[in-house]
């Protein structure tokens, strides 16, 4: 225990400190979440986070904390490694705070964010009309999908090019970011725009987002994949991780403009496809730019802090 104290104290950076502080935060905070339902509501949630997770996170951190070895000799298989190591234990510990928010006991805010959309002009059922007579259905399916794989290989790939400062930087705004969407679910839940508009252009997989709120909130089993659907709709995790996708890969031009333009196409396609509100898309931009900002004034604080 005493030899894992201190290669903590002697390899384990400022920043590692803080962020391995919010994961366990988040952890707890979803744990909590399920134990309020627990003993209070009784909901029979989907499950989103698994016990065997906890196995994993050992093992990446493990590995994350091995890479150090090779940090000077081979720096781009460190940042590699050591970032992408960290990102997987963070999509885990969001994984146990989705579980937790699930569970939200509070009354749902659709009606109020459908009367903002009609204030902005912006009417689902007949952007959805004009999506399918113009055939643009398949094509916006298609990118709004593709984000799975970019959260699966993208940081992977890009962290072997880009510096640890960016990666830094990357990973702190996703995450708080996430945690900050997530949280305001939980007090101001949704159903998504197909609770609330009647088309016959919604698709079967975007009604899953309310059939599984109310399964959830009848103490009613979903059968579905815990996948199908979605569970955020206010303000839009699409839109968000999408967004700092984008940011992530800001120093590779090439890189930039590919990705920026798919995650263009994806952000439009969360209110186009009947997915998400306007004012959905519009919050996840300010809470997306705001976590950019605070990111990169805590760790430039950090950074700056830190011994020579």
């Amino acid at each position: 225990m005493n030899s894992v104290t201190l290669f903590y104290q002697k390899h384990c950076s400022p920043f590692d400190r803080l962020f391995y502080f919010l994961l366990i935060l988040t952890i707890a905070v979803g744990m909590l979440l399920s134990l309020i339902n627990q003993v209070f509501t009784h909901f029979i949630g989907v499950a989103y986070a698994n016990w065997r997770f906890f196995l994993v996170i050992p093992l990446l951190l493990g590995l994350s904390a091995l890479s150090k070895l090779i940090k000077y000799d081979s720096p781009r298989v460190y940042n590699l490694i050591h970032g992408y190591s960290q990102y997987w234990v963070l999509i885990i510990a969001n994984t146990m705070l989705l579980q937790g928010i699930q569970y939200t006991p509070f009354p749902t805010i659709d009606t109020t964010l459908a009367m903002i959309d009609q204030w902005l002009f912006f009417d689902t059922p007949q952007v959805l009309k004009w999506v399918y007579q113009h055939k643009l259905d398949a094509f916006l399916s298609f990118f709004y999908d593709s984000l799975t794989y970019e959260l699966f290989f993208l940081p992977g790939i890009v962290g072997f090019f880009i510096p640890r400062s960016r990666f830094k930087r990357f990973l702190l705004a996703y995450l708080l970011a996430t945690i900050a969407a997530e949280m305001i679910y939980y007090f101001l839940p949704t159903r998504a725009p197909a609770s609330v508009f009647t088309s016959p252009y919604f698709s079967e997989v975007a009604q899953q987002t309310h059939i599984k709120f109310d399964a959830v909130h009848h103490a009613v089993k979903y059968l579905l994949p815990p996948g199908t659907g979605g569970l955020i709709a206010f303000p839009s995790l699409h839109v968000i991780v999408g967004i700092m996708y984008i940011y992530l890969c800001v120093d590779k031009r090439w890189l930039y403009f590919i990705i920026g333009t798919i995650n263009v196409i994806i952000i439009l396609a969360t209110v186009m496809l009947g997915w998400h509100y306007l004012v959905d898309l519009i919050a996840s931009i300010i809470i997306s730019l705001a976590c950019i900002y605070v990111s990169h004034r805590w760790v430039d604080h950090i950074e700056n802090k830190a011994p020579a």
